[in-house]
C-alpha cells in the first residue's frame, strides 16, 4: 500500500470517526397543546378563552356560554383582566373534573 493510499485511508477514517462523534440531532418534540398542559400548568398560570377552548376541545363559544352564571351547570371561573377573561389553570383543572365527574351531556370532553 503506498504511503497516499494511507493517508487517505488515515483521513476516510478521521471524517467517520468525527461523524460518529458527533451530538445527535434532536428530533422535534411534538408542540404540547393545552389540552395536555391544562394537566400539568402551575395553578396559577393563566390562561386566555382560546386556552381554554383548546384544553377543553371546543369552541370559544363554549367557553363563553360556560362562563355564565346560573342554571344547574357549574359556571367556569373566570375574571376579567382589561376587559378579557382569564383563567386560572388550577380553576379550570378543578371545573373540568367536576363537569367530567357529573357526566354532563355538554361536559367538556366530548
Amino acid at each position: 500500500m503506498t504511503t497516499d493510499a494511507v493517508d487517505r485511508l488515515a483521513a476516510a477514517l478521521r471524517d467517520l470517526i468525527a461523524e460518529a462523534a458527533a451530538p445527535p440531532v434532536p428530533a422535534a418534540a411534538s408542540p404540547v397543546t393545552w389540552r395536555e398542559r391544562v394537566w400539568t400548568a402551575h395553578e396559577r398560570t393563566w390562561m386566555s378563552t382560546d386556552d381554554v377552548a383548546e384544553a377543553c376541545g371546543r369552541s370559544r363559544a363554549f367557553v363563553h356560554r360556560r362562563c355564565r352564571r346560573g342554571g344547574d351547570d357549574a359556571p367556569l371561573p373566570y375574571r376579567l383582566v382589561d376587559g378579557q377573561r382569564v383563567f386560572e389553570a388550577g380553576a379550570v383543572r378543578d371545573w373540568l373534573r367536576t363537569v367530567l365527574d357529573q357526566g354532563e351531556p355538554d361536559a367538556a370532553t366530548r
